[in-house]
């Protein structure tokens, strides 16, 4: 059974029309990803937050009409809730109320699949209850902690935060050993050129690596479905990474959580962002973009915008703008396939242009040598020859100066 709810969306009295929105479409979609149906939407433009229930009383005994009268589930905020905020609404409204950031944790949670993803989940999921146990908690109350008495309540609260603690460095150590192993991985990868896919989740990132790589992976429209990075080969010495998705204003809980995933794809030689181009708030996805490439240091290495979804394009001078706006982009659709041919050209050009290629005659006595730094640093092609051994390979740029110093 599907459950309702209402959404409330706060804003700043001088937020823009076109961000809020944005905000309620993305809430609405997160929401979805719950299967919990929105049957009405409140938008409050604050001057200053209420303390106790960050929006007015007027206005939380009127969204509490509104739940009597659609008879709905949760109540759910665009914004973050203190703990006492959510307790004075729970209280008021009689229904649960959840923050953006909590339904946020809730998608993780419930779309974790392997080990990894369930590890940081879970650790997101307890960085944001561990201040939530501050102060006078519902438990207390229920069990009868009073002030100035140290009653079951205070006891559980203090047990509670304790385990929280615990369990969180429990699973920064089993998430940092994991990073251990993966780079022990990827000693044995160095050889390969490396490609990211970042972007929004439902950008379509899933189903341009199924067509880069002919794989099968799962894709859903709804957010946050992939929350692993998984690999697969392009060609012999190529291998793309597809990662987790972006949001706007991801809670600080799931970035930290997820950092050390997001980090692995870093460095990668090549970093492709996704954007759904068919999207009517793509300038604001554009900026949020950006503000995650900085606040990631995303920032290093090629970059190139892949603009996703054109078949759904009414308006083509769309295409027109941004190719004049961002020069390494390209245009494709994922779902019928157009330009994806384009795009593994450009992944192929990007990968010859960071290796040189040597055709290079060598002794016998010298051949071991040079194979060593090749086969150690580069890509053996063949070699040719009797008396005068010729090897041929490519070799990453950077190495260039000491295979002509030493061998050319």
């Amino acid at each position: 059974m599907e459950n309702s709810c209402i959404l409330v969306g706060t804003f700043a009295k001088d937020e823009m029309s076109i961000r809020v929105n944005k905000t309620i479409s993305e809430l609405k979609d997160l929401s979805s990803s719950l299967f919990i149906k929105t049957k009405e939407e409140v938008i409050q433009r604050l001057e200053k937050v209420n303390p106790s229930t960050y929006i007015g009383k007027g206005k939380v005994y009127e969204i509490k009409s509104m739940v009597e009268k659609l008879s709905v589930d949760f109540v759910i905020f665009s914004n973050e809730l203190s703990p006492l905020q959510k307790r004075n609404l729970e209280n008021i409204l009689g229904v649960n109320v959840i923050d953006r950031t909590e339904l946020i944790l809730r998608i993780f949670e419930k779309n974790a699949k392997t080990t990894i993803s369930k590890l940081e989940s879970e650790l997101a999921k307890y960085v944001y209850l561990l201040p939530r146990l501050t102060g006078k908690g519902i438990s207390m109350s229920q069990t009868g902690g009073g002030v100035g008495t140290r009653g079951p309540g205070e006891k559980k609260l203090e047990y509670d935060r304790r385990y929280i603690e615990k369990r969180i460095d429990i699973l920064k150590r089993k998430i940092k050993d994991y990073q251990k192993s993966i780079n022990e991985k990827n000693k044995n990868r160095k050889k390969l050129f490396k490609i990211t896919l970042f972007g929004y989740t439902n950008a379509g990132k899933t189903t341009i690596m199924n067509r880069l790589t002919g794989s099968d992976f799962y894709t859903d429209d709804k957010l946050f479905t992939t929350l692993d990075t998984v690999t697969r080969k392009i060609e012999r010495y190529i291998v793309i990474t597809d990662t987790v998705g972006f949001f706007s204003d991801l809670p600080h809980q799931v970035i930290e959580s997820f950092k050390l995933t997001i980090e692995e794809s870093a460095d990668s030689d090549l970093k492709l962002f996704v954007i759904d181009i068919s999207d009517p708030y793509v300038e604001l996805v554009i900026e949020d973009m950006h503000s995650i490439i900085n606040q990631l240091n995303l920032n290093r290495g090629e970059i190139y915008f892949v603009f996703n979804k054109i078949d759904l394009l009414i308006n083509f001078e769309r295409i027109e703008y941004y190719k004049n706006v961002y020069p390494n982009s390209i245009f494709v659709s994922a779902k019928s396939g157009e330009n994806i041919d384009r795009l593994k050209e450009l992944i192929k050009n990007n990968f010859y242009s960071v290796l040189d290629y040597f055709e290079i005659k060598v002794s016998s006595d010298r051949l071991p040598e040079l194979l060593k730094i090749v086969n150690s640093r580069g890509i053996l092609l063949n070699i040719d020859g009797d008396k005068n051994n010729v090897v041929k390979f490519y070799i990453p740029k950077k190495y260039s100066k000491l295979i002509r110093s030493d061998f050319a």
